[in-house]
């Protein structure tokens, strides 16, 4: 009696037989070719079986999904690497003019990835130069695009900082919309890229544009967010808490980047502190040496920068990092980028507490530096440390 098979079991066929039946099956194939008709109509059989494996391939291959085991994904036939992370220090290329592309080129070898920016239409940036510096140094390098966080600005018609383009015609007749929009397309075409990292809208100084105004240009880098143009948004010059909760509350896409003016007149965003924390955004400081200089020569400072192995600047730096903070820095002199990437690197490889560490010696440091700011209850106020 034949025993049954069970689900899924194959029928166990004896050698002879399975041998039997491939040379019949053999035969019967060779004696189709036996008339031209039939050669023409299998040659046609195959060709459209390959044709429709190779189409329903393709088609599988569309389906979006994530990569399970690799960062780097298959794209168009491509590798394309996952995006860089924000830096824990960023270069700031304010004030550069003709010499931005050179200085851009000499802080990617020395070590920076993130580059801060600002569009065509900011009197303070040259935002084309700053396309040539990074692709120069790339080739040089050996970076892609996508090893490097690069981020610019949008700035309004009307804004101080406001200067026109004479290739994009924009102006006051020009609605908030269409100047995101030129201003986004431009960025994209001086920076020489396909994507933004970050744009921020820009104010001048503290002197806020309107609520509607801001909230209207947000919608538009909201879209530009969704289509994968843009990865972060961020706001410029703003110390105002209820401003910035209510864009917080009514944006769609929210807010990641504060970049401010660590200065007294300002009280170094200490106010700002627990609700940034509290909505994860990541405060960038700008001024940082030149509206402390008092402070930096101050001789406890320098007692304190030596107790380190620091400069008065990177120990500035470094008390900032340890905070949570991201110094924006602009120097134009390499060993002093050196200098700068040398602490990054400790706080990349050991965290927020790699040179300020929780004992009792590294917070009295700490707590030291913020009197000689004159705000002793700093570290307390920013609700970070």
């Amino acid at each position: 009696m034949r025993r049954r098979l069970l689900p899924g079991e194959e029928k166990e066929v004896p050698p002879e037989e399975e041998k039997t039946k491939k040379k019949h099956l053999l035969t019967w194939l060779l004696s189709l070719f036996q008339t031209s008709a039939n050669k023409y109509v299998i040659v046609a059989v195959l060709f459209f079986l390959v044709l429709a494996s190779f189409i329903w391939g393709a088609i599988k291959n569309r389906d979006g999904s994530p990569p399970t085991s690799n960062k780097d994904v298959q794209i168009m036939g491509r590798q394309s690497k996952s995006k860089a992370n924000m830096g824990l220090v960023v270069y700031g290329t304010a004030l550069k003019q003709d010499k931005t592309a050179g200085l851009v080129s000499e802080a990617l070898h020395a070590g920076f990835r993130h580059i801060a920016t600002g569009s065509v239409h900011h009197l303070k940036y040259n935002e084309s130069a700053v396309g040539i510096g990074w692709t120069t140094a790339a080739k040089d390098i050996g970076l892609a695009r996508e090893d490097l966080f690069i981020q610019t600005m949008f700035v309004p018609v009307g804004n101080k900082d406001w200067v026109e383009w004479q290739y994009d015609g924009i102006g006051k007749q020009n609605s908030i919309a269409e100047q995101v929009n030129s201003s986004v397309h431009s960025s994209l075409s001086s920076l020489q890229t396909s994507y933004l990292d970050a744009v921020l809208y820009h104010n001048f100084r503290n002197k806020l544009d309107s609520a509607e105004q801001v909230l209207e240009a947000w919608r538009v880098l909201e879209r530009f967010v969704d289509c994968g143009i843009i990865r972060y948004l961020g706001i410029t010059n703003c110390h105002d808490i209820p401003f910035l909760e209510d864009l917080y509350a009514k944006a769609r896409i929210k807010p990641t980047i504060l970049q401010n003016r660590f200065h007294a007149n300002r009280q170094f965003g200490m106010p700002l502190g627990p609700f940034l924390k509290e909505k994860q955004i990541k405060s960038q400081l700008f001024w940082i040496l030149n509206g402390n200089g008092g402070t930096l020569q101050k001789g406890v400072v320098k007692k304190l920068a030596q107790k380190f192995n620091l400069t008065s600047q990177t120990f500035m730096y470094a008390f900032l990092m340890s905070l949570g903070d991201t110094p924006l820095i602009g120097t134009t002199q390499r060993h002093h980028m050196n200098q700068d990437m040398a602490v990054e690197k400790r706080f990349a490889t050991f965290g927020r507490h790699a040179i300020f560490n929780e004992s009792e010696h590294g917070v009295n440091a700490m707590q030291e530096f913020s009197d000689a700011l004159g705000r002793p209850n700093l570290m307390s106020a920013l609700n970070k440390y």
